[in-house]
């Protein structure tokens, strides 16, 4: 009898410590099951960026997001926009592309450094990657900013004779 009580008290407290262990465990995957990023929170972050990017350019002499002169009342027609794509790269990333534009209207003052007159305006892409960290903190990151700048005659609602530059 006292060799089956020595043998199992030693058993018995390997199991219960093995049942410990695996109940643990089973518990830990469940409080870090990784954490997704929304389509709603990579289009915040663009936003963010993009009004970043609109106060570091308009601080350079760019008039991204003013009022046109010559209809003071009207809403801006030149700014960023956002939300143009949400590519999906896994639970915890996506992907989309933010844009911004200024269209130089007229009694605006010229764009800055630019010598050539007939350019009417510049149009600023960038590819933005939001991903979540594992303690549920989102880091975003741009990719690249692409910039285009256009001459083209009539308005910019029904430009004719588009040309498309470098900056």
């Amino acid at each position: 009898m006292r060799r089956w009580l020595r043998i199992s008290v030693p058993f018995l407290a390997v199991l219960l410590l093995a049942s410990a262990l695996l109940s643990g465990g089973v518990a830990a995957k469940k409080r870090h099951k990784p954490l997704k990023v929304s389509c709603e929170q990579l289009y915040a972050e663009i936003d963010k960026t993009g009004a970043q990017l609109q106060a570091q350019y308009n601080a350079m002499g760019y008039t991204i997001g003013t009022p046109d002169p010559a209809f003071p009342t009207d809403p801006p027609r030149d700014g960023f926009l956002s939300g143009q794509a949400c590519k999906k790269q896994g639970k915890r990333i996506r992907i989309g592309v933010g844009y911004m534009n200024d269209i130089h209207s007229e009694g605006e003052p010229p764009f800055p450094a630019e010598t050539n007159p007939a350019i009417r305006e510049y149009f600023w892409t960038w590819n933005q990657t939001v991903t979540r960290t594992k303690k549920g903190k989102l880091r975003s990151t741009i990719a690249s900013i692409r910039c285009e700048k256009y001459s083209y005659e009539g308005s910019p609602g029904d430009p004719q004779g588009t040309q498309t530059l470098p900056c």
